[in-house]
């Protein structure tokens, strides 16, 4: 969703009629850790009685700053060696050097034929374009990154959700045991969120937003619904048992 999409003005609307207060933000995800430059709309609503006294609309995101290249890099997300049919050996029209200080976005350095996406080549030392579900040309859904071997290489899907901070142990679930396609995972990271920028999202809600009784109140109920979810498992295990016996 969009912020000049009609249908997200129309979701402000329901929720601020049914008495909630409604906030926006655009979230850059390299500016919250995420190796990557996707931007999200986030919205948010809450009821009045659930917020802290004093907060507002306007307290339900924090400032956002700069990310720091240190970290939020391509770089930092690639494995040893690319996978096979990763590399792109063709060639490439270079463009000058340019000045990248103060600049936290993607660094194009090249580009084949006319461009776009699929056909540009950026610097691994910034971050990652925004993921597609899918692509045309060498880049595929990822873009083109020249490593600090030099080389011209487009993502593994497994890279590719690494620029967006999925866990490592989630990424080797989803690679050696559910065993999903290249396919299936370049959608997958193509239609996610970047998990950092989630993080700090609700992060600054349930430490700054909400009110704690409220939350021992959320957690409470989460609890209980985890152990009764527990409870109904073993029992079911307990029955199936017995119908073996």
């Amino acid at each position: 969703m969009c912020i000049r999409d009609r249908a997200f003005w129309a979701a402000v609307d329901v929720y601020r009629d049914a008495g909630y207060v409604v906030g926006w933000a655009v979230r850059m995800a390299r500016r919250h850790g995420d190796p990557t430059s996707r931007r999200r709309v986030f919205l948010v609503a809450v009821r009045p009685d659930c917020i802290v006294a004093g907060k507002s609309a306007v307290d339900l995101f924090a400032p956002e700053g700069t990310s720091s290249l240190d970290s939020v890099t391509v770089e930092s997300c690639l494995d040893g060696e690319p996978e096979d049919g990763l590399e792109y050996h063709d060639s490439v029209e270079w463009l000058p050097v340019r000045d990248t200080t103060d600049w936290d976005g993607p660094r194009l350095v090249g580009t084949i034929g006319i461009g776009g996406m699929g056909w540009s080549v950026y610097d691994a030392k910034g971050p990652a374009v925004t993921m597609k579900t899918w692509g045309q040309g060498p880049g595929g859904a990822t873009a083109l990154y020249r490593d600090s071997s030099g080389r011209v290489r487009r993502l593994s899907p497994w890279e590719a959700m690494k620029t967006h901070s999925f866990p490592d142990d989630f990424i080797s679930y989803l690679r050696d045991t559910a065993r999903i396609s290249w396919e299936e995972a370049y959608r997958l990271c193509g239609n996610s969120i970047p998990i950092l920028t989630l993080r700090g999202v609700v992060e600054h809600l349930v430490t700054s937003v909400i009110k704690p009784q409220v939350m021992a109140e959320v957690s409470a109920a989460a609890r209980s619904h985890r152990e009764a979810r527990e409870l109904a498992a073993s029992e079911r295990e307990e029955a199936a048992r017995r119908q073996r016996a």
